[in-house]
């Protein structure tokens, strides 16, 4: 008897440090996929912002007249409105993607980089405003037939926002 109670106690204590480590082992697993994602998101983001950076290298000229705020022909005003939408749709994307990925809740280094270039270049901020009140009224019809428990896009919008806002206190 006493034998038995001896290989029931090795038994337990096996199936206790077989379940540690396995959950030590799913734990690896969470993490290098957890890596894996971030890797993944920084090659699409460089792989996004060579492109972009090569759109903007194939209209320089027009880039840098609409970022003073100069006067657009309405050819340049298309070509330029893109790009700063370019610009706009990578910095969401990457900072939605570090959000999902890492859980970020304070305002991030893409949407303070973001709200940097839009207070230092008045043309982009100009195209982006625009186009953010022309989006916010439509938003104001469908957000309530929507899913309002994703609210990613606004509170990027909103974090832009805040950065501009705070940027503009500061050079006053």
């Amino acid at each position: 008897m006493q034998i038995t109670l001896k290989w029931k106690n090795l038994v337990e204590f096996l199936g206790a440090v077989s379940i540690v480590a396995s959950l030590i082992f799913v734990g690896l697993q969470v993490r290098q996929s957890l890596q894996i994602g971030i890797n993944e998101t920084n090659l699409i983001s460089l792989q996004s912002t060579i492109s972009m950076r090569a759109d903007i290298n194939q209209n320089a000229a027009t880039w840098a007249k609409g970022l003073s705020g100069d006067e657009l022909n309405p050819v340049e005003r298309v070509v330029f409105e893109n790009l700063v939408t370019n610009v706009n749709d990578l910095a969401f994307f990457i900072s939605i993607s570090q959000d999902q990925l890492i859980g970020t809740s304070k305002i991030n280094v893409v949407v303070s980089d973001f709200a940097i270039f839009l207070h230092n270049n008045p043309g982009a901020r100009i195209v982006w405003e625009q186009g953010e009140e022309r989006l916010e009224k439509s938003r104001e019809i469908l957000l309530p037939i929507t899913d309002e428990d994703d609210d990613s896009a606004l509170g990027y919008v909103e974090s832009v926002k805040a950065a501009l806002k705070m940027l503009d206190d500061s050079s006053s």
